[in-house]
């Protein structure tokens, strides 16, 4: 299962994917982040391991994020490890002119494990395009906010 999010957002690019590897704001964009652990490898360097902990009402979710290819402003790539599933994600920052940015992501669930996900993905495959949409939109809101702040 894979699919394509985009969004424009109204800051120039560089401004823009600045704040994609922030994680100092992951929870003003980010539902129920916790926190972020650099497990090993330097800091947003490829082959970089990252701990990733949500907070989903009384259970927590852990993610292991593998930088796979990191040439920001223009994009990043990160493979993203689960208990019940395995994706990819290719976030890419095109600069559209006039202080506006194209924000693209394209997730890739390359392994389901479990009968239980895959029926899931099955029957509502549509709920998992939503939370990165949301979260895409909660992302443009905070750096149009940012960047107001940043020009006044």
């Amino acid at each position: 299962m894979e699919f394509r999010n985009q969004i424009k957002i109204d800051a120039p690019q560089e401004f823009v994917a600045s704040y994609i590897r922030r994680s100092e704001y992951f929870d003003k964009w980010q539902d129920d982040f916790q926190s972020a652990t650099l497990l090993s490898g330097e800091q947003d360097t490829v082959g970089a391991k990252t701990r990733l902990l949500y907070k989903f009402g009384k259970s927590d979710m852990e993610l292991i994020e593998t930088i796979r290819d990191n040439n920001l402003p223009h994009f990043f790539e990160a493979l993203y490890e689960h208990k019940h599933m395995d994706n990819t994600m290719l976030s890419t920052f095109e600069d559209a002119g006039d202080n506006t940015t194209i924000y693209t992501t394209h997730v890739d669930y390359i392994e389901l494990k479990g009968i239980m996900i895959k029926i899931m993905t099955k029957l509502f495959s549509s709920k998992f395009k939503k939370g990165p949409e949301k979260w895409m939109r909660q992302f443009k809101t905070l750096v149009e906010s940012e960047y107001q702040k940043s020009i006044l």
